[in-house]
């Protein structure tokens, strides 16, 4: 008679998604978090597909997921939505609140997402924060400052300015989520981009949510099925095992 594996639950890293209107700095500002340039990966500057990335903090590992601004990607940026914690909405400082600043905040509180206000670019002279704030309040978005329940962070890509101070945050809304997942059971998780490679087929990014995935495991989906060949970690580590929160890409689907 085979007993089933005990369940194991544990504190799991935070997943955190980037959203906010196009040219805003999302992109930058996790470069600078990350202290790497991934925008040579991209075509023109826009991010064209969610890019994941875990991340050391003095807090813990922390998983971000990069999202396009740009109005012709409203469905891969729904797809992060899907299995994210926290939602950073970026705000460029000198630009303020714009069509798809307004798209994540109904996205967010659509979904009942914890939502943290980033205002970038502060060291732009022309900025207008205060207005910002304002509008927010249009949209139910109250800065604790004010009483009311979302934080906000000040930050600049360009500098540096803000970084650990969002991090903290970011970290104080992961402990008040107590988030913790069963390291033991059969894998679950979410893709959220796939593609063909011509000399190793398909590539699915993935972010796991429960559980524990091995090379050799059986993977299936909606609509394809295959054994998992490799997993590789950002930005080229082969794992033999991943857990929960973890941003992967796997290699063993039939098809992308």
């Amino acid at each position: 008679m085979n007993i089933k594996e005990k369940t194991l639950y544990k504190t799991r890293p935070p997943i955190i998604t980037i959203m906010g209107h196009v040219d805003h700095g999302k992109t930058s500002l996790l470069n600078k978090i990350i202290n790497l340039k991934t925008k040579k990966y991209e075509h023109g500057g826009i991010t064209q597909h969610i890019k994941s990335y875990k991340i050391k903090t003095n807090y813990g590992d922390m998983t971000f997921i990069d999202t396009p601004g740009h109005s012709a990607f409203n469905s891969i940026r729904t797809r992060g939505a899907k299995c994210t914690d926290i939602i950073l909405i970026i705000i460029a400082a000198d630009d303020g609140i714009m069509p798809q600043t307004i798209e994540s905040i109904k996205l967010a509180k659509n979904d009942n997402i914890p939502i943290i206000i980033v205002i970038n670019k502060i060291d732009k002279s022309n900025n207008k924060i205060e207005q910002i704030l304002n509008e927010l309040t249009n949209y139910n978005i109250i800065p604790e400052k004010w009483g009311g329940e979302t934080l906000v962070a000040y930050t600049s890509a360009q500098t540096g300015k803000g970084i650990e101070e969002l991090i903290e945050l970011i970290n104080l809304q992961a402990e008040m989520l107590d988030l913790k997942a069963d390291y033991n059971c059969d894998a679950k998780g979410i893709v959220i981009d796939s593609k063909m490679n011509s000399k190793i087929g398909a590539v699915t990014s993935t972010i796991i949510l429960e559980g524990n995935l091995k090379t050799g495991d059986i993977i299936i989906s909606e609509t394809e099925y295959g054994k998992i060949k490799a997993i590789k970690e950002f930005p080229n580590k082969i794992l033999n095992i991943a857990y929960p929160s973890y941003p992967i890409e796997i290699i063993g689907f039939q098809k992308a």
